[in-house]
């Protein structure tokens, strides 16, 4: 599990207009594989009231279709809202770019050693289009997992 303490990748991308670029946002996907069951019901009761969500002539578990069909589990901003959210990290002031300018880096993502729930951003970026450099930028505050 060393592996998943600390994860580094590099990016590349180029703006699609001319516009400020205020920071970077970030989300992750997490495939499973392999065979799995899932529940399709759920439940909620009090005194007063009773709610049960089902699927109409569905089992209350349900198996996925191929075994070998992964499922995945994503905190993109266009799928279903998870506790994990996304993290923003904003510059202190934008930076102007031009349509088409090419924005390079890398990122790495690391455990926190003060709270291992929580995670560590370390951000580089650059272009050369107008100079701009930040050699490093980074996030202690981290995000909780």
């Amino acid at each position: 599990m060393q592996e998943l303490e600390s994860i580094t990748t590099k990016y590349r991308f180029s703006s699609m207009m001319q516009a400020p670029l205020h920071g970077f946002a970030f989300w992750f996907d997490v495939e499973f594989n392999g065979p799995a069951i899932f529940s399709n019901h759920l439940q909620y009761s009090s005194q007063s009231s009773s709610l049960d969500m089902c699927s109409q002539g569905s089992d209350q578990r349900k198996k996925r279709a191929k075994s070998d069909e992964a499922l995945v589990l994503s905190t993109a901003p266009e799928d279903a809202p998870t506790h994990w959210q996304q993290t923003l990290i904003y510059f202190y002031d934008p930076i102007e770019v031009k349509q088409d300018q090419i924005i390079e880096g890398s990122i790495t993502i690391s455990q926190s050693r003060e709270n291992p729930r929580f995670l560590n951003i370390h951000l580089e970026y650059s272009s050369s289009d107008t100079g701009m450099a930040a050699p490093k930028i980074g996030s202690s505050a981290g995000t909780e997992g």
